[in-house]
């Protein structure tokens, strides 16, 4: 049974679709499109799927990495699956895999924030030029992007968008998740030397700088 590794993106209203139910889309999309996937065992078996450090509902995704056990697996079935999924839901990206789990390999995450109101950014990259941010150790690499900032964290399972607005709150910069826009670009592996999150497909090195803009 192939274990299949994919990227795909959460957009528009769908990043509103809760995490755990991302499964259960999965398995009917892949159904629609012919495809096989294994069950697990045990006395209720559902299709062997792990996904990897969860997003909170309303975080845009562009680059999540899942992993499927189909029964059968192709090159020519990215194709098929993706166009079996439901608008503001895309797989893009697809490979073989063996080895460690996606939680295990998950080093790091990469993030724009947006804040609605400048004089919040503001604040936040002060502290951030001054190298008195909130989030200590978890931050990796940050830098301007026009009226937001891009800013990788480490341990994504641990230190995801939740941890961000918690220390916005707690810093008093926000009140809440309604003043700040949060959106994952990617999640796997942390270079040091490039300074850049490293795709956990392989395949998908030339095709995320498409998928953040």
């Amino acid at each position: 049974m192939p274990r299949i590794r994919v990227l795909f993106s959460k957009r528009g209203p769908f990043c509103f679709i809760r995490h755990v139910e991302l499964p259960q889309i999965f398995s009917r999309a892949a159904a629609r499109a012919g495809l096989s996937i294994e069950l697990t065992e045990g006395f209720s078996p559902h299709p062997k799927i792990s996904l990897g450090p969860a997003l909170p509902v309303g975080v845009v995704a562009c680059a999540e990495p899942a992993e499927i056990w189909f029964d059968d697996w192709r090159d020519s079935y990215l194709e098929k699956f993706d166009g079996a999924l439901p608008d503001g839901l895309s797989v893009f990206a697809a490979e073989p895999v063996e080895g460690k789990s996606l939680n295990k390999l998950s080093d790091a995450g990469e993030y724009v924030v947006h804040f609605p109101r400048d004089e919040k950014r503001e604040t936040v990259l002060s502290l951030l030029r001054e190298e008195k941010h909130p989030w200590e150790e978890s931050l990796l690499d940050w830098e301007i992007i026009d009226r937001s900032f891009r800013m990788v964290m480490s341990s994504p399972s641990q230190k995801g968008p939740g941890h961000i607005v918690k220390k916005l709150v707690e810093m008093e910069i926000i009140r809440g998740w309604a003043d700040v826009r949060l959106a994952r670009l990617s999640v796997g592996t942390w270079n040091s030397e490039s300074k850049k999150v490293v795709p956990l497909v392989e395949s998908a090195s030339g095709t995320l700088s498409v998928r953040e803009g």
